[in-house]
């Protein structure tokens, strides 16, 4: 009896294991897995854009955009916002 019960507390996680997905869905591996659905909430919600920036270039034409936006102004909480979310 003992030797039948470790075999199916072997067995068992095998055969569930046999019973899930062999990949991942698009949108976990997508490279931008997770931010797609922050970004369309943060519209939606706030009305500002969003940015995740994961490359140097993609970094440097923030940076800029941030400039343009508060460069030698008096900036409001809604310019803030939208730079705190760039």
């Amino acid at each position: 009896m003992r030797w039948t019960l470790k075999t199916a507390a072997v067995i068992t996680p095998l055969i569930l294991g046999a019973c899930t997905a062999p990949t991942l869905p698009i949108s976990y591996s997508a490279r931008d897995a997770g931010f797609a659905t922050v970004e369309t909430r943060t519209s939606k919600a706030i009305g500002k854009r969003t940015v995740w920036a994961q490359s140097q270039s993609e970094t440097v034409a923030t940076s800029k955009q941030v400039r343009a936006m508060v460069q030698g102004k008096t900036i409001n909480a809604e310019t803030a916002v939208q730079v705190a979310l760039l």
